[in-house]
């Protein structure tokens, strides 16, 4: 019950042939959030879809009778953008950008939804993407990011909630341990801190709440003898000092504040080298496969949106063999966002090459969550 009632509450209806969705008791309105008409529904409208705010035998708003039925929301209705095609209406998951439900995305949104009303408060600055998924660090970095700051590392305080018979008290200081005192109140952790080669000292003494202490160090600019210029340091101090803390509970073994920042330093660099002797690898080997794709047509797709007017301008140009060979523009009217200006672009670029017999084509934009959101259409 609970899963299906936040999946509900994620969903929301992108518009083709209008068939399936009613006008009043659908989610259509919004492609980011949950938004129906204003209410209540009179008699004569109640049962309507939003096929019936065409004109007749097409897909093209009816302006007239969306003043009539629905006037407080013409502008966001003639912003959406129907199917040319008469494609059959899709539920889209708000969780993903490409609107595709994953038990992943669900999970985040639940844990975001069952926290208490002061810890969301607390976290309110925090980025679940920019702040853990989209750091340049390892996979199995990332994993121990994304738990520290949902506090359900294995430390002292949280064993202690499970009732697991242990000494909540850390080992090095005699302190209760939680997750804050243990990265950044500890007299060891503070030494690591003051240690590291940032732009400016760190105290991190005073520093309670994960989350907001996060966004402070995460992006710290290192001094340039360290090495590390192209990727974050932060996070393998957090990793060095939880490694340091486990060999001294497991091992017995105490290490000095020096060589935990060290740990972290060659951590980090040997990450970021690794990461630069690879990518110019896959850049030529993107670029081979481009130039092996013989006969066929490139085209190149961008838009322009102005968002006082919610105008756009939409080009497209066709190559040959690397050779311009034709350039189309337009405009467009109601244009809801920069990516909706995009996707439009696209699309009359796709209908222009089919009118003019193109068999091989090749399309191009510059904005990598329309081609994400395209190609996983096709992949499914």
């Amino acid at each position: 019950m609970v899963g299906r009632d936040l999946l509900n509450k994620q969903l929301v209806w992108a518009i083709g042939n209008g068939l399936a969705v009613n006008i009043w008791n659908n989610p259509w309105l919004s492609s980011i959030t949950q938004k129906l008409p204003f209410g209540p529904a009179v008699k004569e409208t109640k049962d309507l879809t939003v096929s019936h705010l065409f004109v007749p035998n097409t897909t093209i708003w009816n302006r007239e009778k969306i003043e009539h039925i629905l006037p407080a929301h013409v502008s966001e209705i003639l912003s959406i953008k129907p199917s040319q095609m008469g494609a059959p209406d899709k539920l889209v998951w708000l969780g993903k950008d490409t609107g595709k439900y994953t038990t992943r995305t669900c999970y985040f949104i639940a844990v975001e939804r069952g926290k208490t009303e002061e810890e969301q408060q607390s976290t309110t600055s925090f980025n679940w993407i920019s702040d853990v998924w989209r750091m340049n660090v390892s996979p199995k970095l990332k994993l121990f990011l994304w738990k520290s700051a949902n506090k359900i590392l294995p430390v002292g305080e949280r064993l202690t909630d499970r009732h697991i018979p242990v000494n909540p008290q850390r080992k090095r200081c005699g302190e209760v341990e939680t997750i804050p005192h243990m990265f950044f109140q500890c007299f060891f952790a503070e030494q690591v801190w003051r240690s590291a080669p940032f732009v400016g000292s760190l105290e991190t003494g005073s520093w309670s709440e994960y989350e907001q202490t996060w966004g402070r160090i995460k992006d710290k600019t290192c001094l340039p003898p360290s090495g590390i210029t192209k990727g974050p340091l932060s996070p393998w101090i957090l990793w060095s000092i939880w490694v340091s803390r486990n060999r001294l509970i497991f091992e017995d073994k105490r290490s000095k504040p020096e060589d935990t920042i060290t740990s972290a330093i060659s951590m980090a660099r040997e990450w970021l080298d690794a990461q630069q002797v690879t990518s110019p690898q896959k850049q030529s080997n993107t670029h081979q496969k481009h130039n092996t794709t013989v006969g066929v047509i490139t085209c190149q797709t961008d838009a322009a949106w102005n968002v006082d007017t919610k105008s756009a301008g939409l080009s497209w140009l066709f190559l040959s063999q690397g050779t311009m060979a034709l350039e189309q523009s337009i405009t467009s009217s109601l244009v809801g966002s920069p990516i909706m200006a995009k996707a439009l672009a696209l699309r009359e670029a796709i209908y222009d090459s089919l009118e003019k017999g193109y068999k091989k084509m090749r399309f191009e934009s510059d904005s990598s969550q329309l081609i994400n959101v395209v190609n996983s259409a096709f992949r499914s």
